[in-house]
């Protein structure tokens, strides 16, 4: 029914010649010319930007472009007597190892002209003020997420064919020809690969310091007591279960009996609903060998299907790792800082960058679990 009264609006908007709303496209507005739409003055981001994994490891420096670190070992455990009075004899010494990595630098570039400077600063950017503080507050969220999501990504360290020869390493292959951006060896690789291969060299086949669970289609408590043991039998004592949004679902269900069929079987018993509250959440796994709190990591690969070992490579998309964060560390070179330019024209210029490496400092302190379904 038409309004009684006229020229009254029957769809509110911002009415202005050549908008949307004036009469049949006609460039001329109507009575609502000078009418403004109430828009609020705030930004909201719809993007994630949390970086657990990050938070959780500890922090040092290197100063180097190329960071080394040494590692230690026992001689074999004896339980021989020493005969009185026996005649000295020569033993090993410094049988230490040598583990390297390269850093890796992560960067935002970032400009504006001075009109849109301008603009912002009179109050004609919804939600900016500051155009170019508000770019350096978002490349400051999106470094360190590019961090987080580089730690668990499947790729491989890189680095140029003249660093591999200074550092006295053979060249060749994909990982060391006609590399630009060194990439530095992640978590991912250190667990995939025995901690004494040379970074950038990445060997055929896991061999030496790897564990993995390979070929459950479900998460289940053998496989990760089986990686705990293993852990615990080298010396480490794992705290930290680093697992997927899906894997931490898997987590939860299978040790709450969750089959998808009756439900959760356990909740009569473990009373998992209380006080009107759902809550089937398995945030810590205490077991015979330590007790390991669970990270929800975004970054994590997941997958939905399970890979077995005869399936394509079964590395590519973990589905959990279990670690030792105490023996795992972010070495910085360069901290997370703004950087400005000199203008190259009407216009200001400005990057953010940081510069980091991994050190994991004892073999065995990251165990992969691969090959299990997550979604």
């Amino acid at each position: 029914m038409a309004n009684i009264t006229t020229n009254l609006w029957t769809t509110y908007g911002l009415g202005y010649p050549g908008s949307p709303y004036s009469a049949a496209g006609s460039g001329v507005g109507g009575n609502t010319i000078g009418i403004r739409e109430n828009v609020s003055d705030v930004l909201t981001n719809t993007d994630p930007d949390e970086t657990p994994t990050v938070a959780v490891l500890q922090k040092t420096t290197t100063n180097n472009l190329f960071s080394d670190w040494m590692i230690d070992a026992l001689t074999a455990t004896s339980t021989a007597a020493a005969a009185e009075g026996a005649e000295w004899s020569a033993t090993t010494l410094f049988g230490r190892t040598r583990i390297q990595n390269w850093v890796q630098r992560f960067r935002k570039d970032f400009g504006l002209s001075l009109d849109q400077i301008e603009l912002a600063r009179r109050g004609g950017v919804i939600g900016v003020h500051d155009a170019m503080g508000h770019e350096a507050i978002r490349a400051g969220k999106e470094i360190p997420r590019n961090i987080n999501a580089r730690l668990w990504s499947y790729s491989n360290a890189a680095t140029s064919a003249l660093a591999f020869a200074e550092m006295g390493y053979a060249t060749g292959g994909a990982n060391s020809t006609g590399v630009t951006a060194q990439t530095m060896a992640n978590l991912r690789w250190f667990g995939q690969y025995c901690p004494w291969t040379k970074p950038g060299v990445n060997p055929v086949a896991a061999t030496g310091g790897v564990t993995a669970d390979i070929g459950q289609s479900t998460f289940g408590t053998k496989g990760f007591y089986d990686l705990q043991e293993t852990q615990w039998t080298a010396g480490i004592k794992a705290n930290t279960l680093v697992v997927s949004g899906g894997m931490k679902r898997g987590v939860s269900r299978s040790l709450l009996n969750d089959n998808g069929a009756t439900g959760l079987g356990m909740v009569r018993n473990t009373d998992v609903v209380a006080n009107g509250e759902y809550a089937p959440v398995i945030d810590i796994l205490r077991t015979d060998l330590g007790r390991v709190a669970c990270l929800v990591d975004r970054w994590l690969p997941q997958t939905n299907a399970a890979t077995g070992a005869a399936t394509g490579n079964v590395w590519s998309q973990p589905a959990y790792a279990l670690i030792d964060t105490t023996r795992i560390r972010l070495a910085y070179w360069r901290q997370l800082r703004p950087y400005s330019l000199p203008p190259s024209g009407d216009n200001m210029r400005a990057y953010m960058q940081a510069s980091l490496t991994v050190e994991v400092t004892t073999p065995l302190a990251i165990a992969l679990g691969i090959g299990i379904i997550t979604g």
